[in-house]
């Protein structure tokens, strides 16, 4: 006991230079204006949702674990995902180039001819050009580059291509941003056989092609005619409904459904089997509210695309339901007769899904006991059941070993395929081409039950499937990063250099310092990570994703070890701030001008008057005054000067800016706040900025979507808040946690914010509550603080002093040194034992599984999990482990319910010289700081992050490697 105590006294007075790291973006790690949530993008779907971690195919592609393609004898291509269409692939490499290979009709693989291809050749683009997301359906292909601008390519003849003229385009090709709000870019997409939706980040959705059946949803009047470029859905229901995600039917009828951020699903465009969802048979021309049966309140997390002429979603509780087409049992309720509203799955028993993929006809689930279930079309083996026949509810698939996803073609005979648990893939269901891939000759017509493929090696591990869309070819990434495909590969489809058909999977071929820090930071766009270090002599280095200049050398181009930033000014830093991929310093400079901004510029987060990249630091235009606090959303800057006025700049339609404009600038602009001191400066979740005055009350300002402002407004009419305003009956913040060790007073999930009080320490939130971030039992939206209550084994009258949230899910440090958890938890967050469906949403704040004898002292959060520093100066984490980012040294990368020690065998945190000052998680990494100036970073490192000196996750700390240039 006698060394927790002295644990305790060393840890608490260590006075932390990031007491507010959360505030300032970098403790959360979750919140950002992109949407984008998670490193996962789609594998041979017709859509790519970076929001989502689900695939419209019920496949997920880990971008993080990077694509090694052998391109020579000397030389490779590292790959980030892939993606597929009617028999051509098109892949991203780390180097934002996108390659494309097989058939090439329509101009699909973006070379410039349309001359199939049976190696991958180089999309033609300018060089500048370099993009980040990659998706492609059909004929189409689309990619959105570093400067969030979406290109289009191939089949464009109903006006996929975006741009306006209704044509095939051979090279990627500009989407008009014309009727889209200034600022806005797509953060999701997803491609139909002749028409193209997306989710802006205003998180509403913009359709262009073919309106044949009313499917573009913008009214009655342009029915028939085709939309060439992105425009608005149209809709009295939907105009104050923010979306997370929008899915296009790829085969059969044209409709769009997407789905609302409160759980609602709306539809649109052709009817006739009940597809709308709506209690009715008929075509739609405008977004309309999907009815669930007997009036049930649901509230839906995952959408699955359409399947021929008809839909299924995932409920919160892990239930299916589905309307529309039903002749083939596609409802999977009992019968065979078309329905018009939701209605519930016929779930099998004590099993709930975690996932969905249909086909033409076809449903597939993999449950939450890793069992793979099939209903609907089964007259090729579809349903991997050993029969031909066709089911009207869910029947179990005979595979032998605990399943984690699977694949589908949306053909109407489809192909099928899994992957287990230990990394092997099976496939089953239409096979004329060999895309069973089970090495049989002549080719197996039908696999009624799953068959592994016939790989070489048989020690691989795969990760992730992709099947084109007529069910011809499969391609599969091993753990090791390379690509195998079988099947029809006539179009030069398989990438191997032949033009023939295989059932044999086939590789694919292409031709140091020492000074104590300041602080460290991370940018907050999720798939592109960079962190920076500040030092107090002057230097800052960087390192991971460095295209739009993050990395600040002068260079464009990612780097996997720390560089140094080229600054002139060797002035101490006092305060760093990232932003999506921004970074600015502040230093000590008494006059002249302090703030140093590089990277992304294009809405003015440079604050140097341009609105342009810039690989190298550019001074910040305040002359007259010093900053002493940076703090960054997505694509805004905010800066507290030494006088108390707060001045922001960059991205600022949400009212980030505070000025009570509500526009972008490139200068800073002071926020309308007169005769105000602030002592503070605090960021929110999205694009929400939080101030504490001299008086102690705390002020807000930005989006206000959810009533995270505080202010007790939460009316459509203020979902933009432009001018600060008083959060709650002048709710006051502590401002002082030092007396239990410089913890965190606020902070913010993306749409929520939870503060400890004053005087009395207890806990208030306020914002998104549906799923329980407000912690007072409700699960519901509050404009003004709410005090969280004692859930389960919780003292109800317990003080806090120090707290982290991260994603939707809070955990706070009591006065009794025991850590509470409140939110969402269904991968372990609550750190309670308990996941999946029984830790999904907390209304009350419950107590973590404490390891014996260990007290806690401090917090921190990231995308998915936690970590906390106990008194004896050991780290333990807890939720979400896929990228290592628990940090335990196991290769399972498995979930933990329950605190786990993070392994010191290359860093020693018990060493008493050199206490934990600071953890920094952002996406799947973290990085702890030290009281003597050491980084240890782990978990995802396939952009740099982790600063490993490799592209690969990490799954225990190791010490970062420093060099100069």
């Amino acid at each position: 006991m006698n060394k927790i105590k002295n644990g305790l006294v060393k840890l608490f007075a260590v006075i932390s230079f990031i007491s507010l790291l959360l505030l300032s973006g970098c403790n959360s790690g979750t919140s950002s204006s992109t949407g984008f949530t998670n490193s996962n993008s789609v594998v041979g779907s017709n859509s790519y949702n970076s929001s989502s971690v689900s695939s419209d195919l019920g496949t997920i592609a880990n971008s993080e674990l990077a694509i090694g393609i052998k391109t020579s004898a000397n030389s490779s291509v590292i790959f980030k995902s892939i993606s597929s269409g009617i028999n051509s692939f098109c892949a991203l490499d780390s180097s934002g180039h996108v390659w494309c290979w097989g058939n090439n009709s329509a101009g699909q693989l973006g070379n410039g001819s349309k001359t199939n291809e049976s190696f991958p050749t180089q999309v033609s683009i300018d060089s500048s050009i370099n993009f980040k997301y990659l998706v492609g359906f059909n004929y189409s292909y689309c990619a959105i580059d570093t400067n969030n601008q979406l290109y289009c390519w191939g089949g464009g003849g109903s006006g996929q291509i975006g741009d306006g003229s209704g044509k095939d385009a051979a090279v990627p090709t500009k989407v008009s941003t014309q009727n889209l709000p200034w600022g806005v870019y797509f953060k999701s997409i997803s491609i139909g056989a002749s028409n193209i939706c997306g989710v802006g980040s205003d998180s509403m959705v913009y359709c262009w092609g073919s309106n044949q059946y009313g499917q573009v949803g913008i009214g009655d009047a342009t029915v028939g005619q085709n939309i060439l470029i992105p425009t608005p859905i149209v809709s009295k229901q939907v105009l104050d409904s923010r979306f997370t995600e929008v899915k296009i039917n790829y085969y059969g009828s044209a409709f769009v459904c997407a789905l609302s951020i409160n759980g609602d699903i709306y539809c649109w465009g052709y009817g006739g089997h009940g597809e709308i969802g709506n209690g009715y048979n008929n075509n739609v021309y405008i977004p309309t509210l999907v009815k669930v049966k007997d009036q049930v309140d649901v509230e839906f997390a995952h959408l699955a695309p359409g399947m021929g002429n008809g839909s299924c979603a995932i409920t919160t509780a892990g239930n299916a339901y589905c309307w529309g087409y039903n002749q083939s049992g596609e409802g999977a309720n009992g019968s065979y007769s078309n329905t018009n509203v939701a209605t519930p799955v016929n779930m099998p028993s004590a099993e709930t899904f975690v996932s969905i993929t249909t086909s033409t006809n076809t449903a597939c689930a993999v449950t939450n006991k890793n069992n793979s279930y099939c209903w609907g079309y089964g007259e090729s083996g579809e349903l991997g059941n050993g029969n031909t026949s066709k089911s009207n509810q869910p029947v179990k698939t005979l595979s032998t070993t605990a399943i984690t996803s699977i694949s589908s073609s949306y053909y109407i005979t489809a192909t099928l395929c899994e992957i287990d648990v230990n990394g092997k893939v099976y496939c089953w269901g239409y096979g004329v081409t060999g895309s069973i891939g089970n090495g049989a000759y002549p080719f197996e017509s039908v696999a009624s039950k799953p068959e592994s493929i016939a790989i070489v090696d048989q020690t691989k591990k795969f990760t992730q499937v992709a099947i084109t869309g007529n069910s011809s070819t499969v391609c599969a990434v091993d753990s090791l990063g390379e690509i195998y495909c079988w099947g029809s590969g006539m179009e030069g489809q398989l990438g191997g250099g032949v033009y023939q058909n295989t059932s044999i999977p086939t590789l694919v071929r292409m031709d140091g310092i020492s000074p104590k820090i300041t602080k460290l930071v991370a940018t907050r766009n999720l798939y592109a990570n960079t962190f920076c270090a500040a030092y107090n002599i002057g230097k800052a280095y960087c390192w991971g994703y460095g295209k739009n200049g993050e990395i600040g050398n002068g260079s464009n181009s990612n780097q996997y070890v720390a560089k140094l930033v080229s600054l002139t000014d060797d002035s101490n830093i006092i305060d760093i701030a990232a932003a999506d991929d921004t970074i600015c310093i502040a230093n000590n400079k008494s006059s002249g001008g302090n703030a140093y901004c590089w990277g992304y510029g294009a809405n003015g987060q440079l604050g140097n008057g341009d609105i342009k990249n810039s690989n190298t630091p550019k001074q910040v235009l305040l002359f007259n005054d010093v900053f002493t606090k940076l703090v960054a959303t997505s694509e805004t800057f905010c800066g507290l000067v030494s006088s108390g006025t707060i001045y922001c700049w960059g991205h600022g339609e949400h009212g980030e800016i505070g000025d009570g404009n509500g526009v972008s600038t490139s200068i800073p602009k002071p926020i309308n706040a007169s005769g105000i001191k602030f002592t503070s400066l605090m960021v929110g979740g999205t694009d929400t900025f939080c101030a504490n005055s001299t008086g102690g009350v705390l002020y807000c300002w930005g989006y206000n979507g959810s009533g995270q402002v505080g202010s007790g407004s939460s009316s459509s009419s203020s979902s933009i808040i432009k001018s600060p305003e008083k959060v709650g009956n002048n709710f006051k913040l502590i401002t002082n946690l030092s007396l239990f060790g410089g913890g965190s007073a606020l902070t913010a999930t993306d749409g929520n914010f939870c503060g400890i009080t004053s005087p009395s320490y207890y806990v208030s939130c306020w914002g998104l509550g549906v799923k329980g971030q407000i912690g007072n039992g409700s699960y519901t939206n509050q404009s003004l603080p709410q005090q969280a209550k004692a859930g389960p084994g919780a003292f109800s009258g317990m003080t806090f002093f120090d707290i982290a949230g991260g994603e939707s899910s809070i955990c706070a440090v009591g006065g009794d040194y025991h850590i509470y958890c409140w939110g969402y938890g269904s991968q372990g967050q609550m750190g309670n034992g308990t996941s999946g469906n029984a830790a999904e949403k907390n209304s009350l704040y419950l107590p973590v599984n404490m390891p014996a004898n260990v007290l806690f002292g401090r917090v921190y959060s990231n995308i998915g999990s936690f970590c906390a520093v106990s008194t004896d100066n050991l780290i333990y984490c807890w939720g979400n482990g896929a990228d290592g980012q628990l940090g335990n040294g196991s290769s399972s990368s498995a979930n933990a319910t329950v605190p786990t020690m993070v392994s010191y065998a290359n860093a020693d945190f018990s060493n008493d010289a050199a206490d934990i000052t600071a953890i920094v998680g952002v996406s799947s990494t973290y990085c702890a700081l030290n009281s003597v100036g050491n980084i240890y970073c782990w978990g995802y490192g396939l952009n740099g992050e982790n600063a490993a000196g490799s592209y690969k996750n990490t799954t225990q700390p190791t010490p970062i490697s420093v060099v100069n240039i």
